[in-house]
């Protein structure tokens, strides 16, 4: 029910997708599978080739539980401290 909101919120080549889930639930396989398989034609096109849209995790942590909307936004690896997660 949010997928256009999604579509409409930023430019197409600067979405991503990220993976996250409890632990021993397969986040790493998901993960590989995604990086190998999937590849973000609009986000290629204006990053690079290396850049396919596939993140190893979600910004807030792969283990962590979304918790609300406002946890999502403000709780960042420092990796991913400027990642919008938005963008998601």
């Amino acid at each position: 029910d949010q997928c256009q909101t999604f579509q409409d919120h930023s430019e197409r080549a600067d979405h991503f997708v990220g993976v996250a889930g409890t632990f021993n639930s397969g986040t790493n396989l998901m993960a590989e599978y995604l990086i190998q398989n999937c590849h973000m034609e609009d986000r290629m096109a204006k990053f690079g080739a290396k850049s396919k849209g596939v993140r190893w995790q979600v910004p807030w942590g792969k283990h962590n539980p979304p918790g609300s909307e406002e946890f999502r936004k403000n709780h960042k690896t420092q990796k991913d401290a400027n990642v919008d997660a938005g963008d998601i």
